[in-house]
């Protein structure tokens, strides 16, 4: 693929002469991942010699870097239009693993550079590191070459240097300038840090010009609760990766039941002071009605809300969270008893006692009744026997001779 060019020639006139920067958020040119001494390039020529290099805007999408030279020509010097050379600016970074570099390719020019070529290479650097050969990446690639402000820029998206997201490092930047007169091998003339020894590294942070990243940690997910006698309570850590202060405000969600009340054992919950990268600690706790449900799980959620110095606003990450409501229910208390709720209480056993009395009464009287009339009958019967005996002696005595 030939080397895209980003502006028309009429664009990088008034570029060139205004000395205009790509539109982005404003690069911090006095502290760059990059820095060179001047006056060290072999040719002894300004656009050649690298005083730093940076990145110099991000968006949500895209990154732009810069090389900031001594000096940048308006034309070509007449001694170019002769040997007909080319002069190569090469960004060197890696993001996401992988080596790139971007590069900007300026041939012999008259008013404006306007043959710029740009363009963006995966780089195989070899056993030893000085043998780098490249691959060039069919992306989006801009640029500009400032002639005014002494510097040549290039923006690239994200996803064509493998998609890297907030939180991830472009690194091992480093930055070198080449001449390569025409039909012979390109020369190194300066250079700027190198793999070896590369600029520092540069934290991916999205659309904001500060990063922002606030992790909200749980000790537990669940708490029992009861009512008056214990809270739920969670235990929570925040932790601040930002590289500026904030002021956080916890929040939770609604809890639909009725009665429950919920609050952060900080006063300072509502405006929590957090300096780069610092541990907070803090404790949320539900307190829940008189009348809650036994056995019942409540969920509640949390999260820290907070504003960005670009006036966005920012949450943690969202935790969410039950209370599950567990209690005893007290037993009556126990009331000393009279002779009287005794009685009560026993009236059903007195009551089948003496029932069984009557009945076996009953029994006994039927039986002895019974008993006496048998008695009763055979003492007759063994009188009327003895009555029958002694009519039969009596007989026999009155009887007369023979």
């Amino acid at each position: 693929m030939k080397a895209a060019r980003s502006f028309s020639i009429i664009a990088l006139a008034l570029l060139i002469l205004a000395g205009l920067a790509v539109p982005g958020a404003e690069a911090d040119e006095a502290n760059p991942e990059i820095t060179d001494s001047t006056g060290d390039a072999t040719t002894g020529r300004d656009d050649m010699d690298i005083e730093s290099a940076y990145v110099y805007s991000e968006t949500n999408t895209s990154l732009t870097f810069r090389i900031k030279m001594t000096g940048l020509s308006v034309f070509s010097p007449r001694s170019d239009w002769q040997a007909l050379p080319q002069i190569l600016y090469d960004y060197y970074f890696t993001s996401k693993g992988k080596d790139y570099a971007l590069r900007v390719r300026i041939p012999v020019h008259g008013p404006l550079a306007v043959f710029a070529g740009f363009s963006l290479y995966t780089v195989d650097y070899g056993a030893s590191g000085s043998n780098m050969t490249f691959t060039q990446v069919d992306g989006n690639v801009t640029g500009s070459y400032v002639a005014g402000s002494a510097y040549v820029q290039i923006g690239i998206t994200k996803p064509d240097i493998g998609g890297p997201d907030r939180g991830d490092l472009v690194s091992h930047m480093w930055a070198a300038v080449y001449f390569q007169p025409r039909g012979q091998d390109q020369q190194q003339v300066d250079t700027a840090a190198s793999y070896s020894s590369p600029g520092r590294n540069y934290l991916i942070k999205g659309e904001f010009s500060h990063y922002y990243d606030v992790d909200l940690e749980v000790g537990n997910t669940t708490a029992l609760a009861a009512p008056r006698t214990r809270p739920a309570r969670f235990n929570l850590t925040l932790r601040s990766h930002c590289d500026t202060e904030i002021w956080l405000n916890m929040t939770n969600s609604t809890i639909a039941n009725v009665g429950y009340f919920a609050n952060f054992t900080r006063a300072d919950a509502g405006g929590l002071h957090l300096t780069p990268n610092t541990t907070l600690i803090l404790a949320f706790e539900v307190r829940v009605p008189d009348n809650a449900t036994n056995g019942t799980n409540v969920p509640v959620s949390i999260r820290g809300v907070y504003q960005t110095r670009e006036g966005h606003e920012l949450s943690t990450n969202e935790v969410l969270l039950t209370v599950q409501v567990r209690f005893t229910t007290p037993k009556k208390p126990v009331e000393k008893e009279t002779f009287l709720d005794i009685l009560m209480k026993s009236a059903p056993y007195i009551g089948a006692l003496v029932a069984i009395i009557v009945v076996a009464a009953a029994i006994w009287a039927y039986r002895d009744r019974k008993r006496k009339r048998e008695e009763q009958d055979d003492l007759l019967a063994y009188q009327a026997y003895v009555n029958a005996h002694k009519q039969e002696r009596e007989a026999v005595g009155r009887a007369p001779p023979i």
